[in-house]
């Protein structure tokens, strides 16, 4: 069974290699039943009889926190002004009403995604298909879309603390991965010709645990 750690008050699970994921890390379909190694009935990712799955920290992308302060400052400018015209906004009628609800759905959407922005924890899930950073495996809620191996051009692993490491992927034009991932000294190897066999299109047969 795989060791766990507190982190932030949670318990933040050490690499994991299951024989069979519940569900495609891609679309969600349900796996259950199915025998690896497979393609999703659903959306054709691959998925083999040993996934990788290592729970860290994802990095966010600086350019997408730069949009959201901007988009942080758009609501709250467009705050100010409602409330200093709140009286014009009454004689627009219909039309200021549908005003108010779209800044009210902004700002809404904005507070209920935040959290989720600040602490950037995730499951990260590792096929024969690609990879994926999941917020929860249960319900394999993902957070952005699955990227394959074909896209990869490179990936490294750097030792950060005895039970903390740097995982970098990236493509030949950009950086598709940033994370502090939870692995302990001993796994580092195995970890790493995991994602090298995934990587180069061995079969991941080959990486035992």
């Amino acid at each position: 069974m795989p060791k766990r750690s507190a982190f932030a008050g949670r318990t933040m699970r050490e690499p994991d290699w299951p024989a069979m994921l519940a569900a495609c890390p891609s679309c969600a379909y349900n796996l259950n039943g199915l025998t690896p190694p497979i393609n999703c009935p659903e959306c054709g990712f691959a998925v083999d009889d040993k996934s990788l799955i290592l729970h860290g920290v994802v990095k966010i992308d600086s350019s997408q926190s730069s949009i959201r302060r901007a988009l942080w400052i758009l609501v709250i400018v467009f705050g100010v002004i409602l409330l200093y015209g709140w009286v014009g906004l009454i004689l627009m009628g219909w039309y200021g009403l549908i005003i108010f609800l779209i800044w009210l759905g902004g700002f809404i959407t904005l507070i209920a995604t935040s959290k989720r922005d600040r602490s950037g924890r995730s499951a990260i899930v590792f096929t024969a298909g690609g990879f994926i950073a999941v917020a929860d495996l249960n319900d394999s809620q993902q957070e952005g879309q699955a990227i394959t191996w074909r896209q990869v051009s490179g990936l490294r692993l750097d030792r950060v603390s005895p039970v903390w490491y740097r995982l970098q992927i990236w493509s030949p034009s950009a950086k598709l991965l940033d994370a502090g991932v939870r692995c302990p000294d001993e796994d580092a190897k195995l970890v790493y010709d995991t994602l090298e066999a995934y990587r180069t299109g061995q079969s991941s047969s080959a990486v035992m645990r």
